[in-house]
């Protein structure tokens, strides 16, 4: 069984005007039939060639396509399974056609239902340590792009040119415009460093003192455990948080975090055991899923002020 994507559109009309700069360009004459088009490529900013295609008639077809609508910079282990949400995501479809006049007719399509998110979880991630990576949303229905364009008056020639082009093909990806990233930290890392060891557990140790005295986060700028980490230690201590609660996931740091991070580490290390899993019976001894809440915000539950 097999279902089109649904396409919606709307449409502005525009005409552009320039008073103090003008530009200079060669031209040609030649011989074309009403069905001919042509392309030629255009740098935008961001140092991104993008083709341009032309009919016979000198209209001038633009296609982008924008992604958008979740939410930015949740954190995750780099090992979760845990899926992200797409509720929310949105892909549009801009359309600028400009007539040899300068005119500018502008079309917006919303076309969710064509892509797909490439990353539907944190393991489909090449982890490369702590860091901000970017889910990216790729074109998985060309048949519905092509359908609205035929709806919106693009002539075939024009279509099969853009998608010659690759503007319009198989996993072209949308513009994210930087709006879905996620923050992956490697499980047990609270220094942050892309590796666990006995620091790891020190640190988690610091973490637990302070919340249980309901130390303001300014303390951790003073801690000497801290500073010598993070050039800014308040932004990066909800990454070092969430990367510190092992044992459970339930949004505290505490002694038992500490001992599940020196567990890890005597097996992985001291004794050898390389490969040892967090859910080995002598390290957690279970799978563990953080609660949901704190992807967005991992000191939901600690009692830090300020």
């Amino acid at each position: 069984e097999t279902t089109s994507s649904e396409t919606t559109s709307s449409e502005t009309t525009s005409s552009e005007t320039t008073s103090s700069e003008t530009t200079s360009s060669e031209t040609t004459s030649s011989e074309t039939t009403s069905s001919e088009t042509t392309t030629s490529e255009t740098t935008t900013s961001g140092s991104t060639t993008e083709p341009i295609v032309t009919d016979a008639e000198g209209n001038v077809y633009e296609l982008s396509f924008e992604a958008d609508g979740m939410p930015k910079q949740l954190v995750y282990w780099s090992e979760e399974t845990t899926a992200f949400d797409f509720t929310n995501l949105a892909v549009k479809m801009y359309l600028d056609v400009t007539d040899k006049d300068g005119f500018v007719s502008s079309k917006e399509f919303d076309v969710t239902a064509a892509f797909d998110a490439l990353q539907k979880n944190p393991q489909d991630f090449e982890f490369k340590g702590f860091g901000v990576y970017a889910i990216q949303v790729a074109l998985k229905d060309v048949a519905a792009i092509e359908k609205a364009l035929s709806d919106a008056g693009l002539d075939a020639d024009v279509i099969a040119d853009l998608e010659k082009k690759d503007k319009v093909a198989e996993g072209k990806l949308a513009d994210t415009n930087g709006q879905i990233p996620v923050v992956l930290v490697l499980r047990g890392d609270a220094s942050l460093d892309n590796k666990v060891d006995t620091d790891d557990a020190i640190m988690s140790l610091i973490y637990f003192t302070l919340a249980m005295n309901d130390s303001p986060k300014e303390d951790f700028a003073t801690s000497k455990a801290f500073a010598n980490n993070y050039v800014d230690v308040i932004a990066y201590l909800p990454y070092g948080h969430y990367a510190a609660d092992t044992s459970d996931g339930n949004g505290y740091v505490d002694s038992d975090d500490a001992i599940r991070i020196l567990k890890y580490y005597t097996m992985n290390v001291v004794i050898g055991m390389e490969g040892t899993d967090w859910s080995d019976e002598g390290v957690v001894g279970n799978d563990v899923t953080p609660l949901e809440t704190l992807h967005a915000d991992p000191l939901t539950y600690e009692a830090y002020e300020g």
